[in-house]
């Protein structure tokens, strides 16, 4: 699966803000207030209790493998690491470079997956409100910042 003609990608750049209220991440809000966030994001689309429930759905099908992906490119980084430290050839050095960009590939394809699950729960006046306030210079969806 790709991503081909460049309109998609600033919807795919949306989406991965919202992946990243779906799918919930450390966040520097106090404990009290996470969440509000993604409340105040539901009410300025419209989102209704189904397509909450569908993003949360969608969310747990995709969070496993993600999971798996993220570990295994720490364990590869570090390996890598460790290879440059220890004076490994270039052979090697590069073996695990590929091997790394393979899991960059594959993370990349459960989020553009992550993203279009999403784009297919939203309305398209959703969608469009969603673009049109994505263009906004400083648009104030607040979204958090993935941690």
């Amino acid at each position: 699966m790709t991503i081909s003609g460049r309109a998609s990608w600033p919807m795919a750049g949306i989406l991965s803000g919202m992946l990243v209220l779906a799918t919930g991440t450390a966040s520097a809000e106090p404990p009290e207030h996470r969440g509000q966030g993604f409340v105040r994001f539901q009410q300025r689309l419209g989102l209704s209790e189904d397509q909450v429930r569908a993003l949360h759905q969608a969310r747990e099908q995709q969070w496993e493998a993600r999971r798996q992906v993220r570990r295994s490119m720490m364990a590869a980084r570090r390996s890598l690491n460790d290879l440059i430290l220890q004076g490994a050839d270039d052979t090697a050095v590069k073996a695990k470079t590929a091997e790394m960009q393979q899991l960059s590939a594959q993370a990349l394809e459960l989020r553009v997956r992550a993203m279009q699950d999403f784009a297919r729960i939203l309305t398209p006046e959703q969608r469009a409100r969603l673009l049109q306030r994505h263009q906004r210079p400083h648009s104030g969806l607040d979204l958090p910042v993935a941690g």
